[in-house]
C-alpha cells in the first residue's frame, strides 16, 4: 500500500488556518464596492417611471430601487423624484427624463434629455466624478455644488443655474464657460447669456424652503439602513 500523502495545497492550508473573517473580506469589500456605486431612489411623489435601458419597457419606480448604468429615470406631470448615490442626491422635476450614462467607482455621469435636474454632490471627491450632458453640452464641477440643468425647454436652449460652488459648462461648439456661485447660464441656439440667479417653485423644493407636502415619505427600511455622514446638508 502506497503511503498516504501529508502535504496539502498550499490554498487548502490557508483555508484552514485562516479565521472565517479574513476569508470573506474579499466577498465583503466587493459588496462594499458594489454598493458604494449603486444608485438609489428615495423619494417618489406623483407618476415616476424606470427603465432598465433604452430598450426596455418603464415600469413603476420603486422605492429604495437599485439603479444603474443605463437605467432610464421618467418624471410624468406632477411627478418628482430623488435620487441618491453615497453622499450625492440628485432631484428630478416634472415631465423630466434623466439617464444614468456611467456610474462606478470614478464616475458619476448622467445625461438630461429634457425637464429640470438639481444635483448636490456635497464634497470634492464627488464634484470630480459629477458630470452632467444636455443636447447642447456638459457640466462638471469644481468643488462641492449645488446646480441645476434645464433641457429643452425650446429646440436647441439649455440653462444651467449655480446656487453654490463652482462649475464649468463646455458646450458642443466649443464654448468653454465657468460659473461662479449665483450665476445662470442660459443657451439657446448659438446665444448664450450669463444672469444673475433666479429661482422658481422647484429650487425652493429642492434648496428646503417650500412645504415639503407633496413629497412622499423615505421608506423605514432605507432610513434604518442609511450611514449619515454628518457633513452632508439634509433634504428632510
Amino acid at each position: 500500500m502506497k503511503p498516504i500523502s501529508l502535504l496539502l495545497p498550499l490554498a487548502t492550508l490557508l483555508a484552514i488556518s485562516l479565521p472565517p473573517a479574513a476569508c470573506s473580506a474579499p466577498a465583503k469589500a466587493a459588496r462594499q464596492t458594489t454598493v458604494g456605486a449603486a444608485a438609489r431612489i428615495t423619494l417618489i411623489s406623483g407618476p415616476v417611471e424606470v427603465r432598465s435601458n433604452a430598450k426596455t419597457a418603464a415600469r413603476p419606480a420603486q422605492m429604495n430601487a437599485l439603479l444603474a448604468t443605463h437605467s432610464i429615470i421618467n418624471t410624468a406631470a406632477r411627478g418628482q423624484t430623488e435620487i441618491q448615490i453615497g453622499s450625492t442626491v440628485l432631484r428630478l422635476d416634472a415631465e423630466s427624463e434623466l439617464e444614468i450614462t456611467r456610474l462606478d467607482a470614478s464616475n458619476l455621469a448622467f445625461n438630461l434629455h429634457y425637464g429640470s435636474a438639481f444635483a448636490r454632490v456635497n464634497d470634492a471627491a464627488s464634484a470630480a466624478q459629477f458630470e452632467l450632458r444636455t443636447a447642447q453640452g456638459r457640466v462638471s464641477l469644481q468643488d462641492a455644488a449645488e446646480v441645476r440643468v434645464d433641457a429643452a425647454s425650446a429646440p436647441d436652449a439649455s440653462a444651467v443655474r449655480l446656487f453654490t460652488g463652482n462649475a464649468r459648462f463646455v458646450g458642443n461648439d466649443g464654448n468653454n464657460i465657468t460659473l461662479q456661485s449665483g450665476t445662470q447660464l442660459a443657451l439657446r441656439g448659438g446665444n448664450i447669456s450669463t444672469t444673475p440667479l433666479m429661482s422658481d417653485e422647484f429650487d425652493d423644493w429642492c434648496l428646503g424652503t417650500r412645504s415639503q407636502a407633496r413629497a412622499a415619505p423615505v421608506s423605514r427600511e432605507y432610513t434604518e439602513r442609511r450611514v449619515v455622514n454628518q457633513s452632508d446638508r439634509s433634504w428632510d
